[in-house]
């Protein structure tokens, strides 16, 4: 999956998987928590949130790779994601 995309795009694609704002943290920083969806069970080895790196307009190669590795590691397929990332 050679996919680029920047700040808006992964937010948005979280966001339709189910992940949301970690309503605990103040959002003034340039990184973000974004909660797991209540729905999945996780084992104790995965944290339960993603941190998002605010205002890029193209992730590096190296960090969209590790965005979408962390968000497999939820449970989502390749599919999944790809439907998160078109919606």
């Amino acid at each position: 999956m050679g996919r680029q995309f920047g700040t808006k795009e992964l937010t948005s694609c979280l966001i339709n998987l189910g992940f949301y704002l970690d309503p605990n943290k103040s959002n003034h920083s340039h990184h973000v928590k974004y909660l797991a969806p209540k729905h999945k069970i996780l084992s104790k080895e995965i944290r339960p949130f993603i941190v998002v790196q605010l205002g890029q307009k193209t992730y590096y190669k190296q960090a969209a790779q590790g965005y979408l590795r962390e968000i497999r590691r939820f449970g989502f397929t390749t599919k999944d994601i790809d439907q998160g990332f078109k919606k």
